[in-house]
């Protein structure tokens, strides 16, 4: 685990520490460290972009160690040993009822796009087991890319990082809060891109995840990051991505932008 002392988004110093936890469970799988309770250490507030995170971050190794068979039998498991108000929640992420709320904020976005014609290929960054894709673009033709790898809906097809195709929509849902690097993993999706590539990034609002803004003795879990439209935005400014669009449906952020 390393710290750092400026913000992830807009690389400004102009930051406040403040008390804060890193969750038992996430020490334990990422480190082998026995550890027997939840890790104190330091929040981040970003006075300049309003980015609040973890200053506390996952080396490359200690990430692999932790994400290995993520959403797998054998992750739920281990995770419940640790947190028991987890046991219930796989169940519901795979019901009808979770799938409508996950595609709220893409489907509010696209509907009021009006040139989605021509988009001929998605690429899903992220996208676990590629359930996700927007109908509206379903002629598409569609490509996902994730560590874990797991089997795939029919006409979804896999690739990895050393490919050089390039993609009309890449989509990056719920992955952002979890990395060490947000601007690393920018830069990874960028390869994929073309001159006029449309991007839709997603993550929980952080202006409402774990009951708002910044709390006394704040507890950070594999979500190391809290975004809001702010601070999303200085990120993606950071690489000339410009925010054309964004929703707010269903406590997640979501956020379409071109270069």
């Amino acid at each position: 685990m390393y710290l750092i002392f400026q913000c992830p988004c807009c690389l400004s110093q102009n930051i406040n520490f403040f008390p804060a936890h890193l969750a038992q469970f996430v020490v334990v799988r990422s480190t082998g460290f026995p550890l027997k309770q939840n890790l104190p250490c330091q929040g981040l507030e970003c006075y300049n972009c309003s980015f609040i995170c973890s200053s506390l971050r996952l080396s490359y190794n200690e990430s692999a160690n932790y994400y290995k068979d993520y959403n797998e039998d054998s992750f739920y498991q281990h995770r419940i040993q640790f947190d028991k108000y987890f046991v219930g929640l796989p169940e519901y992420w795979k019901s009808i009822e979770y799938y409508h709320r996950r595609m709220r904020n893409i489907n509010d976005i696209l509907n009021r796009q009006p040139n989605l014609k021509i988009i001929q290929n998605i690429l899903d960054y992220g996208g676990n087991d590629g359930s996700y894709f927007p109908l509206m673009l379903d002629k598409a033709e569609k490509f996902l890319y994730d560590v874990n790898v797991k089997e795939l809906p029919d006409g979804v097809k896999r690739i990895d990082k050393t490919v050089g195709k390039k993609f009309d929509f890449i989509m990056c849902c719920h992955v952002l809060e979890h990395v060490s690097n947000p601007g690393e993993l920018i830069e990874e999706i960028l390869h994929f891109s073309h001159d006029n590539t449309i991007f839709y990034f997603e993550t929980p609002n952080g202006d409402l995840e774990n009951g708002g803004r910044m709390q006394p003795n704040m507890g950070f879990h594999e979500h190391i990051n809290l975004f809001n439209v702010k601070s999303m935005t200085a990120l993606l400014n950071r690489y000339e991505l410009t925010v054309v669009d964004c929703s707010l449906e269903n406590l997640n952020l979501g956020i379409l932008c071109t270069k």
